[in-house]
């Protein structure tokens, strides 16, 4: 999309930071900053464990992962996770960015995503999905990319008016944590 940006086939794209090598002639304006989470069936394994006060972070090697592409900033977020406490995903690799696919995978197995608070928020609500409690850092960007060598227009304008008001009201969301079903780290 960033590159349909650039040739005027798109006037704004909302979205993650990407590389800076692709942000070539594109503006980023940071909305907000998005939580990543480990993403998991209600019932799993982990779950019964970690009630019991077991360990957390070393029992996620023995699971099957679900990570985004190889090469994409969330992945590297991902990746800094995983090596900073020594997960090794020895029980299996899926790699992907199509939500549903992550989410057929953790609803139907033992897999655990790690993924945008965003993209589980509504199965983290009514509970068909849970979350452990492990803080991933830092958090993901989002932002509104423009064309660094053009003004918008007057309609452009108004609209990027409405997505910086959704914005605040999203950060406000990631400040207050929404209901959701979520296990709890104890050591």
């Amino acid at each position: 999309m960033i590159d349909q940006l650039r040739s005027r086939e798109l006037d704004a794209v909302i979205g993650r930071l990407s590389e800076p090598d692709n942000m070539a002639g594109v503006t980023f304006e940071h909305l907000y900053a998005e939580p990543m989470v480990v993403a998991l069936r209600p019932g799993h394994p982990l779950t019964a464990r970690h009630a019991k006060g077991g360990p957390l972070l070393a029992e996620l090697s023995n699971h099957p992962l679900v990570l985004p592409l190889p090469g994409t900033m969330i992945r590297q977020l991902a990746d800094g996770f995983l090596v900073s406490h020594g997960i090794v995903p020895r029980a299996g690799l899926v790699e992907t960015l199509d939500v549903a696919l992550a989410r057929a995978l953790v609803l139907s197995g033992n897999h655990l995503w790690l993924t945008p608070l965003g993209a589980v928020t509504p199965d983290l609500e009514s509970g068909a999905i849970a979350r452990l409690d492990v803080t991933i850092t830092p958090e993901e960007p989002v932002g509104l990319m423009l064309r660094a060598d053009s003004m918008p227009s007057a309609a452009l304008q108004a609209l990027l008016g409405v997505v910086r008001h959704e914005a605040a009201a999203r950060r406000g969301q990631f400040e207050t944590p929404a209901p959701r079903r979520r296990l709890h780290n104890r050591k």
